[in-house]
């Protein structure tokens, strides 16, 4: 029998669901940072994120190996499923995320918030632009679990400061927060070798094709390309709103004749890295990143990125690593894009070496180790 602590993940998706974006990944990267010191076990559902049908290649309803955890893909999800699971594994600790799940969040939280150690992530959705997205259901409902003393039934965790900052002002200021930042991709041993064309310019994306990854503003900002040299736009992710999609079609049409566009969809995570091997810059609009897997992703294959100035990624242009700039100045976005598709080659490998550098020099693997087992482990 297994000496080691165990720790029990609640989440409505795990791999190989990859819709829900960054808190799967997320959870996925902290099983295989810390899946030998601590017994691991996730209590999961068996469809990704919009999705009717199950999420192949699982087994439904029993306990299966995915990476370092054990894990229960249950077809349906109840409160009776939690309790049963809590019973039968008896967790040290209990690992909740996201804000809005009854069974996997509320029930939890409520029911064994004095019994058990619990540790909830928001996985941002405290953050004032998700608050805003059916802020008519948002708000009460964290009104009444606040009123519920949820804050005094789970410690927080953060993710970052600004994520502390939305827990004090949600619950209270004395909640008990840990702030640790997610596990990230471990950045290749050295920058890929990227061949640099002077035909054209590879833009890249990886993201879902949605309102809050705000694809389409780097259409509205090629519409705008005079420079001679090719742009290819290659967009890695699939449609989640088909009306979103065919606005970024409709813009697809207004891009001068030097701009193309490759819609490649989604793609599993070591696919990615074989595709983008020769692309060029990374870009990313996006309306606001708890943390932006697929930024650091980039960063750490030794691809400069053009981003929003809401991402945790700051400091780029100072070490050449790329730009973080406002989505309010979208002449900007259009002026670091001619930057690059001036740049010889020399240049480029100056700024592929600079981003690598960038995300050797934010991964501490020890240091996220040891913190993360520091929480999960404190005495309650």
């Amino acid at each position: 029998m297994s000496q080691k602590p165990k720790l029990l993940i609640l989440y409505d998706y795990y791999l190989p669901a990859y819709k829900a974006g960054g808190p799967v990944q997320s959870l996925a990267n902290l099983v295989e940072l810390l899946g030998t010191d601590l017994d691991i076990f996730v209590l999961t559902g068996t469809r990704d994120l919009n999705e009717s049908g199950v999420m192949e290649g699982i087994i439904a309803d029993q306990w299966s190996k995915t990476g370092k955890a054990s894990v229960y893909y249950a077809s349906r999800i109840s409160t009776s499923l939690v309790d049963r699971v809590i019973s039968e594994i008896n967790p040290a600790i209990i690992y909740l995320n996201g804000m809005y799940s009854f069974s996997f969040m509320l029930y939890p939280a409520l029911k064994y918030g004095n019994k058990r150690k619990l540790i909830l992530a928001p996985r941002g959705m405290l953050a004032p632009a998700a608050l805003q997205i059916k802020k008519w259901k948002k708000a009460p409902y964290l009104y009444i679990i606040s009123r519920l003393g949820l804050q005094k039934k789970v410690w927080f965790h953060a993710t970052k400061k600004e994520e502390t900052q939305e827990v004090s002002r949600v619950f209270s200021a004395d909640s008990r927060i840990f702030e640790i930042g997610n596990v990230p991709f471990q950045p290749y041993d050295e920058p890929e070798k990227t061949r640099f064309s002077p035909e054209a310019l590879h833009l890249f994306s990886v993201a879902r094709l949605s309102p809050e990854k705000n694809v389409h503003f780097i259409f509205e900002v090629l519409k705008n390309y005079r420079h001679k040299k090719n742009i290819q736009l290659h967009l890695i992710g699939n449609p989640e709103n088909q009306d979103y999609f065919r606005k970024c079609l409709e813009l697809e049409k207004m891009l001068p004749d030097p701009v193309s566009v490759d819609w490649i969809g989604h793609l599993d995570q070591p696919v990615i890295r074989k595709t983008t091997g020769d692309y060029h810059v990374f870009i990313s609009p996006t309306l606001g990143e708890n943390f932006g897997h697929s930024i650091f992703e980039a960063l750490g294959a030794g691809k400069p990125v053009l981003i929003s100035n809401r991402t945790p990624w700051h400091g780029l242009e100072e070490v050449q690593a790329g730009f973080e700039l406002s989505l309010e100045d979208p002449g900007k976005w259009l002026e670091k894009i001619n930057f690059f598709a001036e740049m010889d080659e020399i240049t480029y490998l100056a700024w592929s070496r600079g981003a690598w550098h960038y995300a050797r020099n934010n991964y501490d693997h020890t240091d996220l180790k040891d913190k993360y087992l520091k929480m999960f482990t404190f005495p309650d």
